[in-house]
C-alpha cells in the first residue's frame, strides 16, 4: 500500500458524502471511474487488486497471524516486545526436563531465587553466611558456580561428561559450557531419560525413588510397592485372677454393621454376651479374638443378650472352649517394615 493510513484519509473528494461499498462494485467488478473521482490513481490501481465475493458472507481477518485467524499467541507476538534469543533457555526449556526444574533454573539465570544476598539488595537486613562452607555470604554465584559445593558437583559431571571447565562468572556460562562442550555433553540429559526410562521398563523404580517429587515425568515409571503379609498365631489370653476381659467386635456387610461383644472371667466362663444390629455404616471394625469374631458376623435376632453360655450357638460355643485353653489362631498382618 501506498500508505498506512486508513483508505477514507486518502480520499481527494472535499466533504466527501457518506458511501457504501456497494456504490463502488457493480456485480463481479470495480467501478474504475467511480472510484477514478475519489482516489488517485495509484490507489485505484491497488483497489482492482482486491478481489471481492459479492455471495459470501462477510467475515473478520487477524493480520497477525497467517491463517489470518485470531489466537492469544499472535496477540501476545504482536504486542510484547520481543528481546535478543536466549540460547539458554532453549537448552533450560524441554519435554524431558521437569517443568518445576525449568521453572527454578529460568529464575536462577535472571536472580529470582531469594538468596541472602539478593534480599538484602530488597532491603531485608540478614547477616549470615553461606551454609555449606561459612566463608561467603549466600549469593547466586557462590551457591550454584564457585562455591566448595557447586565447585564439586560442577567437577563430577565435567570429569564424566567432558565439559569444558572455568572459570566462569554466571550460572548462564556455566549452562552454556555444559551444552556447547561437545556432543556427549549435549546429549548427556537424552541419555539420562533413556537410562530412567529402561530402569522403568525394568520395573526396578519404587515410589521410594519419587520421595517428595511425585509429580516428575518419570514417576509415571515407578511399580507399586507389592504387600508383604506375615502369618501371626494369635490366642486368647486369660486375664489375671478376679479380672474379667470383654472382647467386642463389629462387621459390615451390604452396608450394614453389626456387633457382638463376650464378657469372661480368668478361668475363661462366660459372665454375659450380647449381639447388636447398629444399621448402616461402612466401616469395619475387626479385632483378633476369634470368638467375637464369629458373634459379630451372626445372623441373630436384632438384639440379643445371653448369660450363659448353652444359650450361643454351637460354633461359639466351640469356639470359647478353645479360647479358655489359649488355642492359636493364624492370622495375616500386612508388613510395613
Amino acid at each position: 500500500m501506498v500508505s498506512d493510513l486508513p483508505l477514507a484519509e486518502l480520499v481527494t473528494v472535499l466533504h466527501p458524502p457518506h458511501m457504501l461499498l456497494t456504490e463502488f462494485f457493480d456485480n463481479d467488478n470495480w467501478k474504475v471511474d467511480r472510484l477514478r473521482e475519489w482516489v488517485s490513481e495509484v490507489v485505484v490501481q491497488q483497489i482492482l487488486e482486491v478481489r471481492i465475493f459479492p455471495d459470501q458472507e462477510d467475515c473478520m481477518l487477524w493480520e497477525g497471524a497467517a491463517t489470518e485467524e485470531f489466537s492469544i499467541r499472535s496477540a501476545w507476538d504482536a504486542i510484547r516486545q520481543k528481546r535478543g534469543h536466549s540460547r539458554v533457555d532453549n537448552f533450560v526449556w524441554g519435554s524431558r526436563i521437569s517443568l518445576k526444574i525449568s521453572f527454578f533454573v529460568w529464575r536462577l539465570i535472571r536472580g529470582w531465587v531469594p538468596m541472602e544476598m539478593i534480599l538484602k539488595r530488597r532491603g531485608f537486613a540478614l547477616g549470615s553466611h553461606y551454609s555449606c562452607c561459612q566463608a561467603a555470604e549466600e549469593s547466586i554465584l557462590h551457591g550454584f558456580v564457585i562455591g566448595l559445593v557447586a565447585q564439586e558437583v560442577w567437577g563430577h559431571f565435567r570429569r564424566r561428561f567432558g565439559i569444558l571447565d572455568g572459570p566462569f562468572s554466571s550460572v548462564a556460562a556455566s549452562l552454556l559450557s555444559w551444552f556447547l562442550s561437545s556432543p556427549m555433553a549435549r546429549d548427556v540429559v537424552f541419555m539420562v531419560d533413556q537410562f530412567v526410562e529402561q530402569l522403568g521398563r525394568a520395573r526396578v523404580l519404587s515410589k521410594a525413588n519419587f520421595r517428595g517429587d511425585l509429580e516428575d515425568p518419570w514417576s509415571t515409571w515407578m511399580v507399586a510397592a507389592k504387600l508383604k503379609w506375615r502369618v501371626l498365631a494369635v490366642s486368647w489370653k486369660r486375664p489375671p485372677s478376679q479380672y474379667f476381659t470383654l472382647n467386642t467386635d463389629a462387621s459390615v456387610s451390604h452396608g450394614r454393621a453389626y456387633g457382638g461383644g463376650l464378657l469372661r472371667d480368668s478361668d475363661g466362663r462366660l459372665i454375659f454376651a450380647f449381639y447388636k444390629e447398629f444399621g448402616e455404616l461402612d466401616h469395619i471394625f475387626r479385632e483378633v479374638n476369634s470368638s467375637a469374631d464369629m458373634l459379630s458376623k451372626m445372623r441373630l435376632p436384632s438384639e440379643f443378650y445371653c448369660t450363659s453360655q448353652d444359650q450361643l450357638p454351637r460354633r461359639i460355643r466351640m469356639a470359647l472352649s478353645l479360647d479358655s485353653s489359649e488355642f492359636c489362631y493364624v492370622r495375616m498382618q500386612v508388613d510395613t517394615g
